[in-house]
């Protein structure tokens, strides 16, 4: 009997340890906006690893206090979103945003840390903020979609709902040139701006680009405008007026270093390329 007990006292323990646990206390959203990230350091967009590596074993609880109905069906699939994301492997984490879009926070919870402190965490399908046991802001990416609810199985730059204008520069002399092999339409720029999956700026050089290929401007809803080049069927590049940039890649090319390493990317790495950053 005792023997039982002991087994079944050890299975517990092994389900909780790497575990937090996760409480729904709805209430009112507050701030839902985006902190500041620290860009101050010339390697502010270097990944720091998974998100568990940053928060440790710091943690006491998470509080989730809001959730948007449209995107949460239950506060249970936000709980498991939360923790999918604490268990994800293969996230990242920088010390600044690395990406341009909007942030329109779907969740919101409170880490309470086992030193008594409190930090906020705001998330938006695969993109987060966190603060960590210091206070410091956290930004990252959850790679392991499928772990996660997520709005897509890929993060776009936008929905073909969210443009209200797209134009492009005169193609005369990049044809001329053989820089494009045909004319890029303006319905070939909306195909890629939605369709192409967001990546960050290392697996965006993980492949050699030859630098500018169509060129254009598209406005979303709100009336922010951003400035893209687009390599047709392979990258894009979004930049917005204070010239932050999305990095886009179309969906058949894979985006890790190993896959890169093992022959999988269609060009060499390549590290002269000189991109527009924040």
């Amino acid at each position: 009997m005792r023997l039982a007990i002991f087994i079944l006292l050890l299975s517990l323990v092994r389900l909780t340890a790497g575990q937090v646990e996760i409480v729904s206390t709805p209430g009112e959203p507050g701030d839902l906006s985006l902190p500041k990230g620290d860009t101050t350091r010339s390697d502010w967009h270097r990944d720091h690893g998974p998100v568990a590596k940053i928060l440790g074993d710091s943690i006491a609880k998470v509080r989730i206090v809001y959730c948007d109905k449209q995107i949460w069906q239950s506060a249970d699939e936000a709980r498991a979103c939360l923790q999918a994301v604490l268990e994800d492997a293969k996230s990242e984490t920088f010390e600044a945003p690395t990406w341009a879009q909007p942030f329109d926070a779907s969740l919101k919870a409170v880490i309470e840390f086992k030193d008594g402190k409190r930090g906020i965490w705001v998330l938006q399908s695969r993109l987060s903020c966190f603060q960590d046991a210091s206070g410091k802001y956290w930004f990252a990416m959850h790679q392991n979609a499928s772990a996660l609810k997520s709005q897509g199985p890929q993060r776009t730059f936008t929905t073909e709902t969210n443009i209200l204008a797209v134009s492009r520069e005169d193609q005369t002399e990049a044809l001329k040139t053989k820089v494009l092999e045909k004319e890029f339409t303006l319905r070939d720029a909306v195909v890629a701006l939605t369709t192409f999956k967001q990546v960050t700026r290392d697996q965006y050089y993980i492949y050699a680009h030859r630098g500018i290929g169509a060129e254009g401007t598209v406005t979303l809803s709100g009336g922010k405008k951003y400035r893209w080049d687009i390599e047709p069927g392979y990258a894009a590049r979004v930049a917005d007026e204070q010239g932050a940039v999305v990095y886009l890649l179309a969906p058949s090319l894979k985006t890790t270093s190993d896959d890169a390493a093992n022959g999988v990317a269609p060009g060499a790495s390549n590290t002269n390329q000189t991109p527009v950053e924040r």
